[in-house]
């Protein structure tokens, strides 16, 4: 099995789109796009070596050889709910000054369920979408289930190694974070507490772990919530992912044509959230890959639209 296919399609209106495909146990979303920006930055005469980002291929010096048999249990290894339901693709731009201004309110001193820490944006909208899919469920299934949200969380630059941080590969932790639910209430607040108090408690731990100690977690973190029987591929959690890829430079990719004015994420097997920085301004795109019921509810969830500025189907 290759390791990346690329392929390129030209059309008749002079225009052209760059597609790859990738292994993702050997290639993440940070490799894959910093190997599209550099090698557009190659293609381009005049620029010299030092400002090209070859990446170093140290991971496997750090992290040797395991036989996963022996570190996961196979429910986690084959973990991930499926679906043969059809999954629709929709983009959505989440406007910048809306989720701002949500921002504050949500920070405001004067109310007693305030945040005491300024939330990011991603934390925000990832909140957002939490509870819409939620919402969604409880409309679908009459009762508000249990949530396991998949975050892939990117590991470069939050241990103590230096040559960790921008490798090659696939370097990233899937955190599993778990909602259960308390009543009928489902306030942003506390969904945003709770991504960020279990992504920070996981960057804490890689910030002093050994080598030998991140694999000990990531394969804690996959037997006890992924493979495990109380959270693990139940149909009674919810169950997706929800990826950010912002910050990622695969919009300044420049092969001598100018800059993408398309991006588009393959559609997988369970539902995720793909974000991603909007070419002009601070905005963020949604592109949600979702089953066609939970479609139907969440585009027409008048908390979720009230922070949409456009809708962009496709």
């Amino acid at each position: 099995m290759p390791l990346m296919i690329v392929q390129i399609t030209i059309f008749q209106c002079g225009g052209f789109a760059l597609s790859m495909s990738i292994a993702h146990p050997a290639i993440d979303g940070w490799t894959s796009f910093t190997f599209i920006y550099e090698w557009s930055k190659m293609c381009k005469l005049g620029i010299p070596t030092e400002k090209i980002n070859f990446m170093s291929f140290d991971l496997a010096n750090m992290f040797e050889p395991r036989d996963v048999a022996t570190i996961f249990e196979a429910s986690a290894i084959f973990a991930g709910k499926r679906t043969d339901t059809k999954l629709v693709a929709k983009k959505f731009v989440m406007d910048e000054a809306s989720i701002s201004k949500l921002r504050d309110k949500l920070t405001n001193c004067n109310d007693s369920k305030a945040l005491c820490f300024k939330p990011s944006r991603v934390e925000i909208i990832t909140a957002i979408l939490w509870r819409a899919q939620l919402c969604a469920s409880q409309a679908i299934t009459g009762k508000v289930k249990p949530s396991l949200m998949s975050f892939p969380l990117n590991l470069r630059g939050k241990l103590k190694y230096p040559e960790t941080a921008k490798p090659f590969g696939n370097f990233i932790i899937e955190v599993p974070v778990a909602y259960e639910p308390k009543g009928s209430n489902m306030e942003l607040q506390d969904f945003i507490r709770l991504i960020r108090e279990t992504v920070q408690k996981t960057v804490d731990y890689c910030g002093e772990a050994t080598a030998d100690d991140v694999v000990a977690m990531v394969a804690n973190l996959y037997n006890n919530n992924y493979g495990g029987t109380e959270w693990g591929t139940s149909d009674n959690v919810e169950e997706f992912t929800c990826s950010s890829l912002c910050g990622f430079h695969v919009q300044e990719a420049d092969f001598g044509w100018g800059n993408p004015n398309l991006m588009h994420f393959g559609s997988r097997h369970n539902q995720v959230f793909w974000l991603y920085s909007t070419q002009c301004g601070n905005s963020i795109v949604v592109q949600m890959d979702l089953e066609e019921n939970y479609m139907h509810f969440i585009e027409r969830d008048q908390d979720f639209l009230a922070f949409t500025k456009f809708l962009n189907f496709s």
